[in-house]
């Protein structure tokens, strides 16, 4: 009697191992998967590859990203007084990976043309010293970024020359991004040239 259990249990496990089995060689023989969905909530750019165009142009070593930030803030207590405030980024940069454009190895141009516009909350409703907002400045439209990147002995040293935002390599929060208010975006105690004007 007390083998009875002992005999179903190898039944069940042999039983178990044989549909593993089958499960394994059922996914081996499983076709390789199709394109990933390109609807506008999986496609990795809002407006998709633009009829090809888009990776034609990554073969040849160039890559742009346009994006637009925003800041929709309401101050409902305290402060300087109660009031909204609307503040716009807009950033579109540009890449070119030497290699891939059929120049040279290991060079890499980039150019960030950005524009903001609206009022911060800070100046006319909160009053805080160091911006609740990480995209807070004046309004302005100008080149923020444009920089040469050489890499040598297989990546081992890097140079870096031109206009850029020190923070972008020097005092970066991976984390910062997620967070709106500008103190975890950069620390105010490192003197370095950062946003709004690198």
């Amino acid at each position: 009697m007390r083998t009875r259990p002992t005999r179903h249990f190898a039944r069940g496990a042999l039983a178990a191992f044989a549909a593993m089995c089958c499960t394994v060689g059922h996914a081996q023989e499983a076709p390789a998967p199709g394109p990933p969905p390109s609807d506008l909530l999986h496609r990795p750019h809002l407006l998709g590859d633009l009829g090809g165009e888009r990776s034609k142009l990554e073969t040849k070593g160039f890559t742009y990203d346009v994006s637009y930030t925003f800041d929709s803030l309401w101050n409902v207590h305290g402060g300087l007084r109660a009031g909204y405030a609307y503040r716009g980024d807009l950033s579109i940069t540009l890449d070119l990976d030497t290699k891939a454009a059929g120049l040279w190895e290991n060079g890499h141009f980039n150019v960030v043309l950005q524009g903001e516009h609206g009022d911060g909350l800070s100046t006319k409703y909160t009053g805080d010293v160091q911006l609740l907002s990480n995209i807070d400045a004046d309004d302005f439209a100008k080149v923020s970024d444009v920089w040469y990147e050489h890499q040598f002995f297989d990546q081992k040293l890097r140079l870096k020359f031109g206009k850029m935002d020190t923070n972008a390599d020097f005092a970066f929060l991976d984390y910062g991004g997620n967070f709106i208010h500008s103190s975890a975006g950069h620390s105010p105690t490192i003197p370095m040239v950062t946003f709004p004007d690198p």
